[in-house]
């Protein structure tokens, strides 16, 4: 029962995380528009950051997403998701540091924003980071921890293959 809640809650914190990512296109929706509204939102993202950084945003929204139901679901696919879209994360902000952004048009422009006033003149995006990387790690241990409960159990597993031939 342990299991599925840790799954539960830490599948909803990707999720959350995945929402803050998409939030330019979350909104309007939020706000009360509809579709053509995101649409529109979701092209001013793209030409005020370029198709590069448009292109890891969305891989990076909706990776962090799929991460999220395979995390819930006990997928064991869940950190291989979790890890392409923490680097497609690493890629959108070297990116944005690199070429540069008008202020709040992407999520660590955001984050900054929200996580300065804490951290005063620390740059918070490394802070940012090594939390996403310690999350990555506990989706990581999800994975494992039933598997390993089950052989403590002593509760029967599937033979590899050499033992199945054997």
């Amino acid at each position: 029962m342990l299991r599925y809640l840790a799954r539960l809650v830490v599948g909803l914190v990707v999720a959350g995380y995945g929402a803050w990512v998409a939030w330019p296109l979350i909104a309007p929706f939020a706000a009360g528009g509809d579709v053509e509204a995101a649409a529109m939102a979701a092209w001013q993202q793209i030409r005020v950051t370029g198709p590069a950084q448009a292109a890891f945003w969305i891989g990076a929204t909706v990776l962090y997403l799929a991460a999220a139901a395979l995390a819930i679901f006990g997928h064991v696919r869940a950190s291989g998701a979790y890890l392409l879209a923490f680097v497609s994360e690493i890629n959108l902000r070297l990116l944005a540091s690199e070429y540069g952004t008008a202020a709040g048009a992407h999520v660590g422009a955001r984050t900054r924003e929200l996580l300065s006033a804490g951290f005063g003149p620390i740059d918070p995006d490394p802070i940012a980071l090594a939390a996403l990387a310690i999350l990555g790690l506990v989706v990581l241990a999800l994975e494992f921890w039933p598997r390993a409960e089950s052989r403590r159990s002593g509760a029967p597993t599937q033979p590899s293959p050499q033992q199945a031939s054997a």
